[in-house]
């Protein structure tokens, strides 16, 4: 056997062991993740349409996760409503108008911002902003 052959004998060896390796490596990556790792997901921002409404809060349905969350602004929560103006310029402006939350009702969508993590949160006190779409 002259020493070519031996040279492709091995490289072949090594690259079928490679191949090997690479096929072992990429099914252990596609594995599905621990439940716990998936509870690490965090959210700070969401929207979703009012369900109910009462005495200054209101609960809006996720849509996303199916589920509940009650939503009980505090005073330092901003809330609006964007409008688009009446009379248009060649530039488009939206206008935002503070509302109150006993001005949210049953029906509305709502996009809120909120300061802390809501993932598996039932109930929403510290959030940043509030606006009726």
């Amino acid at each position: 056997m002259d020493n070519t052959l031996k040279i492709i004998i091995i490289v072949l060896i090594i690259l079928l062991i490679g191949g090997l390796a690479w096929l072992f490596v990429g099914f252990m990556e596609e594995e599905d993740l621990p439940e716990e790792d998936l509870e690490k997901e965090e959210i700070y921002s969401f929207s979703g349409v009012v369900s109910s409404t009462e005495n200054g809060s209101f609960v809006v349905v996720l849509e996303e996760e199916e589920r509940e969350l009650v939503i009980d602004p505090s005073d330092d929560t901003r809330i609006f409503r964007s409008d688009v103006p009446e009379e248009r310029d060649s530039v488009f402006t939206m206008e935002t108008i503070d509302v109150d939350v006993d001005d949210i009702k049953e029906g509305d969508r709502v996009f809120i911002k909120s300061k802390v993590n809501v993932f598996g949160l039932e109930e929403l006190e510290d959030i940043d902003y509030i606006e009726v779409i």
